[in-house]
């Protein structure tokens, strides 16, 4: 149906035109209309799963169908009899396989007497036929139940039965637990539903042979029809061979020229292009550890705490929206009440209606309002709010001040530096924003602070810091083959050299992906303070001294403290202590130092 035609008729009716609103109306009704036939085709998927589902589990019956002819045994007991094997160690098909092969046994000559003497049981019917496994393996089993296992398992595996099997069916509970599932079995119909299943297999195959012959006599007469074409095709081929073949060498030496110009291209400009190749790796690992990797944990962390807060309604409200996206349902929803809002829209123009009570009373019209409601998180924090005012410590007013404190604490980790170096009070204020700036790159709490003593150590918390003796500079002191590395990483990511997480950044860098992956590898081996301190003087600052490095790992007050020890014949026993727990704590670290 036009626009036009809904238009004219409307203003039949008395309504005034309204091109907005009309627009929205029709765009409701296609909506509405393209969301039916999305559901339509899930549809039409679904009920193909289903006639897949059901030819597969109809042809997992017939099987046993086939099975129950040969072993002239019910599809209820060879069912009943794997499932008793799965319960006490033994597979499924396992234990069909085996009954199979005892009845494979059976039909050779002599098999069905042999199996009589060794397990004492009555193979033959009163008319002297061979009875079926139904009849002979309970008899079997309990007999081996009273047998040294070394001794079953021969006798078993002499007439085909598994290992698996033979001690499945050992078990003393083995025979009890089968007469419960064959008997619940029995009772739901099993065997007609197998003989059931044979004939829809039967049926289905019928029609894939109707098929293959319908397919036969379409392709036998279209052979008929296109043999005349074939044949002055192929005489047109070979009327044209050599002209073919002339501009098939021309394509294929156009391409292979083509080919080694670009060889010789990458060959003369291999320098330029590995240069930027190894810019753009730099640029990857900088991105994902400086903020890809925090941002995505801050992510992971910030859903956590939204699906604690709300009591695992977070995850549930997530997992149904990605249902209902997923099946379309959303489109049908929305698109019959954008329908039925433009057309309160349109009423509203005429001379009143909903829609435009809906405008008096919010100041908005109808669709306008749809609009405003879209935004999930928009409604999560306004109903948190107002909930909190009328329902203090109510679930959904929780759900909305963990969400503001999640994005703010995400928002955080993806740009460290909103807190920044200079708001820190003093030397100390500013080693701790560096051992933050640390954290947040990845490294655990301890290294970062440890890394952060020596940071302390080396300027001060001084970015600008540079000694005029050796030339070392900044924060960390960095040699000045070191310090014009750093130049060269903060001139490829544009970073200031003399801003403070410039210098903490590449650091980082130095210890993950530059030259300082020892150090780095022997910084996160320590698991404390001290120790993260003791390494990173001697490994990333090179202080070539053990005083210095003990210094900086404030010993004398971690290990010592509480360490007390008695000492025949010394006048101060805490005097021995702080002795004994100095030179533990600096064989930890040497050994450290050593693994590398």
């Amino acid at each position: 149906m036009s626009s036009e035609v809904i238009k004219e008729f409307l203003v039949s009716l008395g309504y005034k035109s309204d091109e907005t609103a009309l627009k929205k109306f029709t765009g409701g009704i296609q909506a509405a209309t393209e969301a039916v036939f999305k559901l339509g085709a899930a549809i039409d998927g679904m009920a193909l799963a289903v006639g897949i589902g059901v030819a597969k589990f109809a042809d997992n019956l017939e099987q046993l169908y086939f099975a129950s002819q040969r072993t002239h045994s019910s599809a209820t007991f060879l069912k009943s009899y794997a499932r008793t094997a799965q319960d006490f160690g033994a597979s499924a098909d396992e234990a069909l396989g085996s009954v199979e092969a005892l009845a494979t046994f059976m039909r050779s000559y002599g098999g069905a007497d042999l199996v009589g003497s060794l397990f004492h049981v009555q193979t033959r019917g009163a008319n002297g036929r061979v009875l079926g496994a139904e009849q002979i393996l309970p008899g079997i089993a309990k007999f081996m139940q009273g047998m040294p296992v070394e001794q079953a398992t021969m006798f078993g595996a002499k007439v085909g039965l598994s290992q698996n099997t033979i001690l499945a069916m050992m078990n003393p509970e083995f025979l009890k637990r089968f007469d419960t599932i064959d008997s619940r079995l029995r009772s739901a119909g099993f065997d007609k539903a197998a003989d059931d299943s044979h004939q829809f297999m039967t049926a289905l195959r019928d029609l894939g042979d109707q098929l293959v012959i319908l397919g036969t006599q379409v392709g036998d007469a279209l052979e008929k029809k296109l043999g005349w074409s074939l044949k002055a095709i192929t005489q047109w081929f070979q009327d044209n061979s050599q002209w073919i073949i002339r501009k098939c060498v021309e394509i294929a030496d156009f391409f292979i020229d083509s080919f080694q110009r670009m060889l010789l291209w990458c060959q003369v400009n291999w320098p330029r292009i590995k240069s930027i190749i190894e810019v753009a790796l730099l640029d990857i690992n900088f991105a994902w550890t400086i903020y890809l990797e925090p941002a995505l944990g801050g992510m992971l962390d910030l859903f956590l705490k939204l699906d604690y807060a709300t009591d695992g309604w977070a995850t549930k409200l997530g997992l149904l929206a990605f249902a209902i996206k997923t099946l379309g349902i959303a489109g049908l929803i929305t698109g019959p009440l954008k329908w039925l809002l433009g057309g309160l829209s349109l009423g509203g123009a005429a001379g009143g209606g909903l829609g435009g009570l809906l405008a008096s009373i919010f100041g908005v019209s109808a669709s306008g309002l749809l609009s405003a409601l879209v935004p999930g998180a928009v409604i999560g924090g306004g109903l948190g709010w107002l909930f909190d005012e009328m329902f203090p410590n109510n679930p959904l007013a929780k759900f909305g001040e963990s969400m503001g404190e999640g994005l703010q604490n995400l928002l955080q980790k993806a740009n460290p530096r909103s807190t920044g170096f200079a708001d820190r009070n003093g030397a100390e204020g500013k080693r701790s924003w560096v051992a933050d700036m640390l954290e947040s790159m990845g490294w655990p709490r301890e290294q970062a602070e440890g890394l952060a003593d020596n940071s302390m150590a080396e300027s001060t918390m001084d970015p600008l810091a540079i000694n005029k003796t050796n030339g070392y500079r900044g924060l960390f002191q960095w040699s000045p083959s070191r310090w014009k590395n750093f130049e060269t990483f903060a001139q490829i990511n544009k970073m200031d050299v003399n801003d403070p997480y410039s210098q903490v950044a590449f650091a980082n860098y130095e210890m993950r992906f530059g030259g300082e992956q020892r150090a780095g590898g022997l910084l996160s081996a320590t698991r404390s303070r001290a120790d993260a301190a003791y390494v990173g003087a001697m490994e990333y600052e090179r202080v070539g001294s053990y005083a210095e490095a003990e210094r900086r790992a404030g010993m004398g007050n971690q290990v010592s403290q509480n360490v007390t020890i008695h000492v025949n014949g010394a006048q101060s026993p805490e005097t021995v202590a702080q002795i004994i727990g100095k030179e533990i704590q600096l064989l930890t670290r040497n050994a450290i130092l050593a693994t590398v």
